[in-house]
């Protein structure tokens, strides 16, 4: 597979040396900060609802990695990057921050960007209304680019793809969907002029400490890729400058879970159903080496299946931190859950912070090298039940804002017609939400699990409050971007 990678990337690299790097924006967490720092000067420490949850009944989870794009990624044309003089989105990379990556919106420079599926481009029908990471190959969307300050929304160009967005070396890395088995990975300028098709894969976190001026190949990205070629599938490696430069084989009775990238490092979990035992690793995409950080401290006997899922991971220049998960039963229940930090590239560092069985916790960094177990993910957004109730922003580790009261109530669970948040994803400013309204569709439950028919998605944006801390209150009325009728 490293072979294949290096050849349909050669022209990735000859062109990275007209490329800009990004830098990530921590603006979130540090206004969230700042937030907490206030109310403890004035001696507040309200705890508010606990902490975001997937849109899914309690205990129920996909597990599922991925989707896909399609081959031929709409009209354009799969070239060299840069090779045609792509250096206007080159300089907006590496002129402005980018925000949120990872994201279903991602803010590259003075705009924030986002896919917009059209008919056919995702599944119709969906258990628990989950529709973002479903895909079909037939269907077309756009790359949509939303201006905050004159709020012009621009579609910027046809995409085959789907899934979230990994902003880096000028461009997008995505997935579309194969022809056959698994994801196709792919690199796509950001005016969408230029595409370079990287293999059997699906793109799963890149560096957060990409450089602020990128003139060399060596000061690309680093993007971690989950290997779906079948001789290969479950492998994780990492892209530099286009090139595969480390590789994390996945063993006969292995499982690897990648949590999240800190600079030239993956770190995932290693999971060996053989010893029943979960391990935490780095891989360095610099030197190619792996590293065993140390075992997760979970007693044998706790688990029949031991596989840990990723729930969180932060980092800051002093380590890493993570919490997994493990989940028993077709009914995807919570067993346990623990949360560790250890120090990327050095061999037994993990150190363990906390554990529980009754709900995932939630982290907060006070300080470098310093987290806490707090009641709310700070700098986040969500709904205050998990699945129904007032769209929220958590804006300390104490404490929530309500931005719309009852935004989907509790009621409408078992509607016939009823409304699912898909995302909800802080940048700057906003709230940036995409919402799917749903009719049951009986035919298609398996078992309890409960299937609805798409009907419209909607992008929408909801400004924060000028103020926060007062754990009331709203922001200003929802801005609808776009939306698609399916």
């Amino acid at each position: 597979m490293k072979k294949k990678i290096c050849m349909r990337a050669a022209a990735l690299v000859l062109s990275l040396a007209l490329l800009c790097g990004c830098g990530i924006s921590a603006g979130a967490q540090e206004k969230a900060a700042a937030t907490a720092e206030e109310k403890a000067a004035s001696g507040e420490q309200e705890a508010a609802s606990a902490g975001i949850q997937e849109t899914v009944p309690a205990g129920e989870k996909d597990i599922t990695t991925g989707a896909t794009e399609e081959t031929a990624v709409g009209t354009q044309e799969e070239t060299a990057v840069g090779t045609q003089g792509n250096t206007s989105a080159a300089e907006e990379l590496s002129a402005e921050k980018i925000e949120n990556n990872g994201g279903y919106f991602v803010r590259v420079g003075n705009k924030v960007y986002f896919r917009k599926y059209g008919q056919q481009a995702v599944e119709n029908s969906a258990l628990f209304g989950n529709f973002l990471e479903y895909s079909q190959s037939v269907g077309m969307s756009k790359i949509v680019a939303y201006d905050p300050e004159s709020g012009e929304v621009t579609e910027v160009f046809e995409d085959a793809g789907y899934g979230r967005l990994f902003a880096g070396d000028g461009g997008f890395y995505c997935k579309r969907a194969g022809d056959g088995y698994g994801d196709i990975a792919y690199w796509i300028s950001l005016d969408g002029t230029q595409s370079v098709e990287l293999g059997q894969a699906a793109p799963l976190g890149i560096s957060a400490e990409a450089p602020e001026t990128l003139s060399s190949a060596e000061d690309a990205s680093f993007v971690t890729m989950r290997d779906q070629d079948p001789d290969h599938a479950g492998d994780l490696f990492i892209l530099h400058g286009g090139e595969e430069t480390a590789r994390a084989v996945r063993g006969a009775e292995e499982s690897l879970e990648f949590c999240g990238m800190s600079g030239e490092y993956a770190i995932y979990l290693n999971c060996d159903t053989e010893k029943n035992v979960n391990y935490l690793y780095s891989l360095s995409g610099k030197s190619g080496e792996a590293v065993c950080l140390g075992e997760m401290p979970i007693s044998k006997e706790e688990s029949f299946y031991p596989y840990l899922e990723a729930e969180q991971f932060l980092s800051d220049e002093k380590g890493v931190y993570v919490v997994a998960s493990n989940y028993q039963g077709t009914g995807h229940f919570l067993a346990y859950s623990l949360a560790v930090s250890a120090v990327p590239g050095t061999a037994d560092s993990l150190k363990l912070i906390g554990s529980t069985n009754l709900t995932p916790p939630i982290l907060f960094l006070t300080a470098p090298g310093e987290a806490e177990i707090v009641s709310c993910p700070a700098g986040t957004a969500g709904l205050s039940e998990g699945a129904y109730g007032d769209l929220v922003y958590y804006d300390s580790p104490h404490s929530a804002v309500k931005l719309i009261p009852d935004y989907i109530p509790e009621g409408e669970w078992e509607a016939s017609d009823r409304r699912f948040l898909q995302t909800a994803e802080v940048i700057g400013d906003a709230v940036y939400i995409i919402v799917a309204d749903t009719a049951r569709n009986e035919a298609e439950d398996i078992g309890w699990r409960m299937s609805y028919q798409l009907k419209e998605l909607s992008w929408l944006r909801v400004p924060l409050p000028e103020e926060t801390g007062d754990g009331g209150g709203t922001g200003a009325e929802p801005e609808l971007l776009t939306q698609e009728l399916f």
